[in-house]
């Protein structure tokens, strides 16, 4: 019973928390007002010829990094482009169909595109995940293949001049803030949302916020479901 009921409140918690039931909220009362789905290629496509290591010149490796373009909102003549930064975890193509990255771009008559973070989803560098491979996976190289695929993408999409704004949340918001300080020539602002861009070992602030956000009937919840978690440890 006790196992239930744990299951039961985390279940809830992780819904009250879950950031994505607004935007499913959203999509469904769409749908009930009658309004059309958003269209865009639901293919990805490949970027080929991103670069293994950026920082050896000796190293001529590439790899094929995946992404998304959804062109369905852009003003051909003056609109910006929107670029969603991937993170630790596979893209699909909700990332430019659904949600308020989407409603940004619908707003601003904006080009969207989202880019894979290296070694997630199917974007390997390389086939095995030993310690040696895993030394070309760190934000400095993603940094860095943003700046490379951005470049490429804006002028085969004959985009160059165009105003462009990288978008990202949690760890992809650091990546998103650090961007925009380190390549000001290529994006005009950065959305970093729940960015931790500093570095902390215990980052107890989280939980912080979290109980100032959620009401106290969640909170009651969540300290409910850790002293069961804890006790049957």
């Amino acid at each position: 019973m006790r196992l239930i009921i744990l299951i039961a409140l985390l279940v809830a918690t992780a819904f009250a928390f879950n950031p994505n039931h607004e935007r499913i909220a959203t999509r469904m009362n769409r749908l009930k007002a009658g309004e059309p789905a958003v269209t865009a290629s639901r293919n990805f496509k490949w970027f080929t010829e991103q670069k293994l290591d950026h920082f050896n010149a000796q190293n001529n490796a590439t790899f094929q990094q995946r992404y998304w373009v959804n062109n369905t909102f852009w003003d051909r003549d003056n609109g910006p482009v929107l670029i969603y930064i991937g993170g630790e975890a596979a893209l699909s193509d909700s990332a430019v169909t659904d949600g308020e990255f989407v409603e940004l771009g619908q707003r601003y008559k904006a080009l969207l595109v989202a880019l894979e973070h290296r070694f997630y989803g199917l974007s390997f560098p390389l086939p095995l995940l030993t310690t040696d491979n895993l030394r070309f996976l760190s934000s400095e190289q993603a940094l860095e293949d943003l700046a490379f695929f951005l470049q490429w993408f804006l002028e085969d999409m004959h985009a160059q001049g165009r105003k462009v704004l990288c978008v990202g949340g949690s760890y992809p918001g650091s990546l998103s803030a650090w961007f925009r300080l380190k390549y000001p020539n290529l994006v005009v602002g950065s959305l970093a949302s729940s960015a931790p861009v500093l570095a902390w070992a215990d980052y107890y602030m989280y939980d912080q916020i979290v109980a100032q956000s959620a009401s106290p009937v969640c909170c009651d919840a969540v300290r409910t479901a850790t002293r069961l978690v804890v006790g049957m440890l």
